[in-house]
């Protein structure tokens, strides 16, 4: 049985890679929408909040941004601030869910 060639291994690599990415941050991206809209559908009424979606729609960002990160990297592309974000995004997921649990726990 013949190995393929470098250069499809090459092409392979790269388009999984970009596959991989483009979904993940399309997705992650996605989430973050639907959690901005839940937040400004509730501004004026906390009380309605629903926290555990808010936690498991933060997870999900988290992982999917950490997908794309991955498909940048099967791909051979560099992914210094990328992953500085995606470091980040814990962070302020935490602090964002700190908040809301403060407000649903006062209103």
């Amino acid at each position: 049985m013949s190995r393929p060639s470098p250069v499809t291994t090459i092409v392979l690599r790269e388009c999984a890679g970009a596959g991989l990415a483009v979904a993940g941050f399309a997705y992650s991206t996605w989430v973050t929408l639907i959690m901005l809209a839940d937040l400004l559908g509730h501004l004026t009424q906390p009380g309605q909040i629903q926290l555990g979606q808010h936690i498991l729609l933060a997870g999900l960002d988290c992982l999917t941004w950490w997908t794309g990160i991955a498909g940048l990297r099967l791909g051979g592309w560099r992914t210094r601030k990328t992953t500085t974000l995606g470091l980040a995004l814990p962070v302020v997921y935490s602090s964002e869910l700190t908040l809301l649990a403060l407000a649903v726990h006062l209103a």
